[in-house]
């Protein structure tokens, strides 16, 4: 323990804009962070390398969804946009609506699945006044809780399977020549 990690790579290619980017992307991080599986390993000795050190390589241990481990992650936060259009701030705005000159403001609230704020950004041309901005970010934070709830419904998180881990057939995850992929989530 502590002597090697891993490194997560978490890329995210847009290929359609239907405005409320930010969000969206924040979505599908928080989906595959939440529903990522590590597979066993085991650590085994590889001789020597040319400077006498000793050479350490790894291989799977089981290429079974069982013996997978989730990810252990906890408190990611998702994005939540208030943007302002006229005389009212509007939340999940469509493309047409942030359309030129549609959008006179815009503010993007980070908030953890605790509920606590981690994260401003401010876009958009216009601006909020200050206390505007702290009221709109904690209007933020119940909209984000219940679209954590429904994102967790929806990507099959329950508190029994955070806590138990992966379930067999609650998702399909197969080992390819070492690496693991994710298929679709289909109930079995």
């Amino acid at each position: 323990p502590g002597k090697y990690a891993w490194t997560i790579y978490l890329d995210v290619i847009v290929l359609e804009g239907q405005g409320n980017i930010l969000d969206a992307v924040s979505l599908a991080a928080y989906a595959a962070l939440r529903t990522a599986a590590l597979p066993g390993v085991d650590a085994i000795s590889g001789g020597l390398d040319s400077a006498n050190n000793p050479i350490e390589d790894f291989e799977l241990s089981s290429t079974d969804i069982l013996d997978a481990k989730p990810l252990p992650v906890q408190n990611l936060p998702i994005c939540i946009t208030l943007n302002r259009i006229g005389n009212f701030v509007v939340v999940d705005t469509a493309a047409e609506e942030e359309a030129e000159g549609g959008v006179q403001a815009r503010l993007t609230v980070a908030v953890d699945e605790t509920g606590h704020i981690c994260g401003l950004y401010k876009g958009a041309g216009g601006g909020f006044p200050v206390g505007e901005m702290h009221t709109l970010a904690q209007h933020a934070v119940p909209i984000a809780k219940k679209v954590l709830e429904g994102l967790k419904a929806a990507i099959g998180l329950t508190d029994k399977k955070e806590k138990k881990g992966i379930e067999k057939g609650s998702s399909k995850l197969r080992c390819e020549a070492g690496t693991w992929r994710r298929d679709a989530c289909v109930g079995e």
